[in-house]
């Protein structure tokens, strides 16, 4: 009777050995889609812009970070399909850093890019001038910030 008792014990010891490092192991994972977690949603640099410009801006307007150009623009109408996804490709995988919105109705009242020392590169002014040219052409002012200009924008 006891080997049994001791039998079962030294099953179940296995079986919670086994489960445990399978949980602890990433490589283990079987999953064909694998993410992890960032750290956080703003850099230090945004999340510093974020509070200043949530100050200045007071109680008039709501700010939202990260908003994807797609949620604030579409590609016109009467495009050919072809043409409309491509348009559509282009603003699906970009973001803008903050967008400032009226607080009773939430209507777009512009856009904000932070200039930080990523503005610099070649790559980077290319899509900042993209950006530019496709928040005109919706008529969605877009405002590009050091992140001591934001006090002077919105004065209290």
């Amino acid at each position: 009777m006891s080997w049994i008792v001791f039998g079962i014990i030294v099953v179940l010891a296995l079986i919670f050995s086994v489960r445990t490092t399978k949980r602890r192991s990433p490589v283990t994972c079987q999953s064909p889609i694998a993410y992890r977690r960032c750290g956080s949603l703003f850099s230090p640099a945004e999340r510093s812009f974020l509070g200043v410009l949530e100050q200045a801006v007071g109680n008039q307007y709501k700010v939202f970070g990260k908003v994807r150009l797609a949620d604030i623009l579409q590609p016109r109408y009467g495009l050919a399909r072809s043409q409309w996804r491509k348009a559509f490709n282009r603003i699906s995988s970009k973001h803008l850093d903050f967008v400032l919105c009226k607080r009773d109705d939430l209507s777009i009242v512009c856009a904000l890019e932070l200039n930080d020392k990523s503005h610099q590169q070649i790559e980077r002014q290319n899509r900042d001038q993209f950006l530019k040219q496709a928040c005109d052409t919706a008529h969605v002012p877009l405002l590009s910030c050091f992140p001591q200009s934001v006090v002077m924008l919105f004065p209290n």
